[in-house]
């Protein structure tokens, strides 16, 4: 009991901080990104952004972290490429295991894309690595496998070894329990591997662990497809090379940009400028209806965050669609949790801030190819 109240108090204060401290890391990326596409910089110069924006990501990924651990991270599944993913887990990997431990990372996935939440997935493989690390504590080799299972097209295998003792035949059917954990005091919470087996459920995975004949422990994870797999290389397309298309997205859309930070409305107001919006901004939600209800101008999209004065995202959503007021909404968030879509159409896409070039550039890519939109005008 004491411990579910020291959980509940951590979601508390992750969920307060949240909002403040994403909304400066929106500021701090935003700018860097615009940094790196407006002005010219010697070597010395773009290798000083590039650490800037390493330490920044780690701010979203340690935010990430905690509202995970406090429940309060909603799963919005992408494609992901496999490459990506050994992109984002392996500086935190190595970082994590320490110069005693090595990483083998082995991939052979065809054209195949896993179908998940990002970051969910990236601490869900970083969590397993580092529960490898911990089975040898005299150092060795975490041995990491992504490819297709022989016994489906439609899912992605992701399989992690260590050399360690494995695992003890009384605990086996414990060790996704909440709290369970065969750590000494201080050492674990015993939430790890429960936040990791929910989290592949949720996406409609499976996780097993087994001791190999020849020792240590295999946690495998199955997850699905973004398509069904077929043999060759990257689609035509490319998935490194989707975020380049914004500009060709962008062109001849109008955004009305709702944020009642100055700092990230004139941030975003810039990346959104940058891949060719027009933008029109509004610092909360009543400035925003009126704005809509003049209908001087015909919105592609409302880009509007959730926390503001006067009146809320969450509340303009409902005023538009008593109005019938027909425009696509997107709503931004600091502190996302399931029960902030309580109430909201179906549709009404919530997107975790701080936003990037490549969210905003998903974002306008899912109104090119949605029929319609969001539209909200059945909403009341």
């Amino acid at each position: 009991m004491l411990q579910a109240q020291k959980l509940d108090a951590l979601g508390q204060l992750t969920g307060g901080v949240a909002h403040d401290f994403n909304n400066l890391l929106a500021a701090i990326l935003g700018g860097l990104e615009l940094l790196g596409r407006r002005v010219e910089m010697n070597e010395q110069g773009q290798q000083i952004v590039a650490q800037m924006r390493q330490a920044a990501d780690q701010g979203v990924t340690l935010v990430k972290s905690l509202l995970s651990f406090a429940r309060k991270q909603p799963l919005l599944p992408l494609a992901i490429d496999p490459d990506e993913l050994k992109a984002s887990v392996l500086p935190l990997a190595e970082h994590a295991l320490g110069a005693s431990y090595t990483i083998d990372w082995n991939a052979d996935c065809g054209n195949c894309l896993f179908y998940a939440d990002p970051s969910q997935l990236t601490l869900a493989v970083l969590n397993l690595m580092i529960n490898a690390r911990d089975a040898m504590p005299d150092g060795g080799a975490v041995v990491v496998e992504v490819g297709q299972p022989e016994i489906s097209g439609l899912m992605l295998r992701i399989a992690i070894r260590d050399s360690g003792p494995g695992i003890a035949p009384e605990i086996a059917s414990r060790i996704t329990e909440p709290f369970f954990t065969t750590k000494p005091p201080g050492k674990g919470t015993g939430l790890g591997l429960s936040m990791v087996a929910g989290f592949i459920k949720q996406s409609g995975g499976e996780l097993t662990f087994t001791t190999p004949a020849d020792g240590g422990t295999c946690v495998e994870i199955l997850l699905p497809t973004a398509s069904p797999c077929s043999p060759g290389g990257k689609d035509e397309e490319g998935v490194a090379n989707r975020q380049d298309r914004a500009s060709d997205t962008g062109e001849q859309r109008a955004v009305l940009l709702v944020d009642d930070d100055d700092i990230v409305r004139a941030i975003l107001g810039d990346l959104l400028d940058d891949l060719g919006v027009q933008v029109t901004p509004a610092s909360d939600g009543q400035e925003a209806l009126e704005i809509l209800r003049k209908r001087n101008t015909a919105f592609d999209l409302v880009l509007s965050d959730i926390s503001m004065p006067r009146m809320s995202g969450i509340e303009l959503v409902g005023q538009l669609g008593r109005e019938a007021i027909d425009v696509p909404i997107v709503l931004m968030t600091g502190n996302p949790g399931p029960e902030l879509a309580d109430g909201l159409p179906a549709e009404c896409r919530i997107v975790t801030k701080p936003l990037v070039r490549k969210t905003l550039t998903d974002i306008l890519d899912s109104l090119a190819t949605r029929s319609g939109g969001s539209r909200l005008s059945d909403a009341g």
